[in-house]
């Protein structure tokens, strides 16, 4: 009898010095568990982001071409290459002692217009192999060289240099922005601008609604011809022609009249007075010095 119940407070004993390590290790279990779930939510989320539209990481996207498989990544050590995210979107890697950390992916184009394409995970003028834009088969009349919108569709856009043209496709939910060269995330109904024909005469022509020094000519049965005004000017339907258009006071050239310049003289808030000079003879604008100086004798 003596001999059982010391089993028996023994046997109470071990449940009472075990039960709760048995409790802890099952609590922890089911922590490492949540854990474990925790991180895959984290690492599922952060996959997600990476392989995710790039515009929705820039707010501005160019795209052009699909993904590389290697998605925008910064080199681990300070001799490595970078990879691009596309065609026209890099990394933005910022140099510490053991190589690079990545801080988000940008469109080249955003940050120079003149750079536009990625290459070895840099931005620059010349388009990696595979992410050439289509030259050849664009149907797009250059009437002179640069960024134009496509009259028809406002996702579009084109570059023009000399008179081939590249054209360009923004991603889903994205416009192109003429005053940016690149595209933007649509944000309301009226960001996507278009030229809108109304082909009431055979002949007319109609200001683009984002940029008053980009026109179109709409002929009946033909594609709307996109121009562009120089510099300081804008185009008037009544007159059919681009004029310039005081923004703010000051001297300004005549194009290819050296020995003119205009005058923007202020009147009051928003108005200008524009007024038309000639140089003295033997003397030119200087439009870097603001007035006229003597005429260069030609060699």
């Amino acid at each position: 009898m003596e001999a059982r119940k010391a089993q028996g407070f023994f046997a109470l004993a071990v449940l009472l010095i075990t039960a709760p390590l048995v409790g802890a290790q099952a609590a922890k279990s089911k922590t490492n568990r949540h854990s474990r779930g925790s991180i895959c939510k984290v690492r599922q989320s952060v996959l997600s982001q990476s392989t995710g539209s790039d515009q929705k990481s820039t707010g501005v996207s160019t795209y052009v071409q699909p993904r590389t498989t290697e998605q925008g990544t910064c080199s681990n050590s300070t001799d490595g290459n970078h990879t691009c995210f596309n065609c026209t979107a890099a990394p933005y890697c910022i140099a510490v002692p053991n190589g690079y950390i990545n801080a988000g992916i940008v469109s080249c184009a955003d940050l120079d217009a003149s750079k536009p394409y990625c290459a070895d995970g840099v931005c620059g003028a010349t388009p990696a192999a595979g992410c050439e834009p289509n030259v050849s088969t664009s149907a797009f009349t250059c009437t002179s060289e640069g960024y134009f919108p496509d009259p028809d569709d406002c996702q579009k856009f084109h570059l023009c240099v000399g008179t081939e043209a590249a054209d360009y496709s923004c991603s889903s939910n994205y416009v192109y922005s003429h005053a940016k060269n690149a595209c933007i995330r649509r944000a309301v109904s009226s960001d996507c601008a278009v030229i809108k024909c109304t082909y009431k005469t055979v002949v007319e022509y109609v200001v683009y609604p984002k940029d008053s020094s980009v026109y179109g000519l709409c002929i009946r049965g033909n594609p709307t011809v996109v121009f562009k005004c120089r510099e300081g000017e804008q185009f008037d339907t009544k007159e059919s022609k681009c004029n310039f258009v005081c923004k703010q006071e000051g001297l300004f050239p005549v194009p290819d009249d050296p020995r003119k310049y205009r005058e923007c003289i202020y009147v009051s808030s928003n108005k200008f007075e524009l007024v038309e000079r000639t140089c003295p003879a033997k003397s030119v604008f200087d439009s870097s010095k603001g007035r006229c100086v003597a005429e260069q004798a030609s060699p």
